[in-house]
């Protein structure tokens, strides 16, 4: 008898967790905008070029990768893909991106393996490399996008 009650009880739940998805499923729909806009100019040049964001405020402007080891003994090799985004003007950005690898590589290099897992460090390794790069670049609004990061 205890069996029967378990098992309708786990249908009951199940059916009020379906009925909970499904209802905020249809609300996000109702609330959420139809399509995302996608601007033309930027599908059009490739994925390789450096694009201008629709809004017109900023530019993204990739990194080349790094490669490093991280310290400690038996450390393992680390790979950071990032994008860094300034304001539209900006100058010579050939030139700070460059600078900026080196920057991104020489702090890579002062990290442990440990500093690196979980999402809250990860959140703080965004953090620092978005201040070297405001102070790099001398731009307050400057922000960091971590495409990839590979701890082998």
């Amino acid at each position: 008898m205890s069996i029967v009650r378990t098992a309708l009880a786990f249908l009951a739940v199940t059916f009020v967790g379906a009925g909970a998805g499904l209802g905020s499923a249809w609300f996000h729909a109702k609330t959420s905008p139809t399509g995302a806009h996608v601007d033309q100019r930027a599908c059009e040049t490739g994925a390789s070029e450096k694009f201008q964001l629709s809004d017109a405020a900023s530019v993204v402007l990739e990194i080349p990768s790094i490669i490093t080891n991280l310290r400690g003994e038996n450390a393992p090799w680390v790979r950071l893909e990032v994008s860094v985004i300034l304001p539209v003007g900006f100058s010579d950005k050939g030139r700070y991106g460059a600078q900026l690898a080196q920057d991104f590589l020489g702090y890579m290099r002062t990290l442990e393996a440990a500093q690196l897992v979980g999402g809250t460090n990860l959140q703080f390794l965004k953090e620092d490399l978005k201040e070297i790069a405001s102070i790099r670049t001398e731009q307050p609004g400057t922000d960091v996008l971590i495409r990839t990061l590979v701890i082998e």
